[in-house]
């Protein structure tokens, strides 16, 4: 039985790979479905797992942050715990850990999610370019310019950026030339979706990962040659850090209004006063749990 439960675990895991970029309800469902199929199969291994891996220790820490935090907000209950269920995720994090830890099963995974990733940029760039029309099936205010396929603007976005610093991983392994120019042109055209797609969170998501990517290869690089990151390397990631994101700006005309939209809602920001747009909220959020915390 506890062997039907773990080849039941590593199925419901690639299956959300699937469903994670596509459907809400779907993950939900797959997701309740794995929480209790791995809690059956192997309680202790949860346990010990949420003690001593750090990720996952951080992941459950955090979510008892949020609740002590609900305990401690003046928000209605139901408020809260509608918000509390967003980050129910958390507890998933050792479930996950346990049913990937088979190198197989991380590997179909990983190739799943990046298939229907780029299936979502294609059918994102042929509504971009009007090849395709809006579907029944696709997110309620696709368009032209806003092509977000299966989920929200917000969540396509930063799934792509992040399926974009999955494949670099891939084409850095990758031995044969053919395979990895595929790949690299796969990458282009899903970094590309990221830059059309009105997701603010996920330029900034595609530019952290790019970073960090080009930091590893780069320590990877000197470390196989036998030498330290010195003064002229830190210089170079400093510049290209600062290079990358403007290039993005003022040769991007979507990047360009975008941005220039989150500046003008910064400033038109007033604490005194409510406000709808996306940046003004968030700095009511920033500034309302400030307040709580001094108090």
């Amino acid at each position: 039985m506890r062997g039907v439960l773990f080849s039941g675990s590593r199925g419901l895991a690639v299956a959300l790979a699937l469903a994670i970029p596509v459907s809400t309800a779907l993950d939900n469902i797959l997701m309740g479905l794995l929480f209790l199929t791995v809690l059956a199969a192997d309680p202790v291994g949860v346990l010990r797992t949420a003690r001593y891996n750090p990720a996952a220790r951080a992941a459950l820490l955090l979510f008892a942050v949020l609740i002590i935090a609900l305990a401690w907000s003046e928000a209605p209950i139901k408020a809260g715990m509608n918000m509390l269920g967003k980050y129910a995720d958390l507890m998933l994090v050792p479930m996950l850990m346990i049913a990937l830890r088979d190198a197989s099963t991380r590997r179909v995974a990983l190739r799943v999610f990046l298939a229907v990733m780029a299936v979502t940029a294609l059918l994102s760039w042929g509504i971009r370019l009007s090849i395709l029309h809006r579907a029944s099936w696709m997110w309620e205010v696709c368009a032209p310019d806003n092509p977000a396929i299966f989920r929200s603007s917000i969540t396509q976005n930063i799934l792509m950026a992040y399926a974009v610093y999955l494949l670099l991983l891939q084409i850095s392994e990758v031995k044969s030339q053919g395979r990895r120019w595929g790949l690299v042109a796969l990458s282009v055209l899903m970094g590309a979706d990221v830059l059309i797609v009105q997701g603010r969170t996920g330029y900034l998501v595609l530019f952290a990962l790019l970073v960090v990517f080009g930091w590893q290869q780069a320590r990877a690089w000197l470390h196989a040659r036998g030498r330290r990151m010195d003064w002229r390397i830190h210089i170079s990631a400093a510049l290209l850090a600062v290079l990358v994101p403007l290039t993005a700006y003022y040769a991007v005309p979507h990047v360009h209004s975008r941005v220039d939209k989150a500046i003008a809602e910064f400033h038109a920001w007033n604490p005194a006063v409510h406000t709808n747009s996306s940046v003004g909220e968030r700095m009511e959020f920033y500034r309302n749990t400030a307040a709580l915390i001094v108090r």
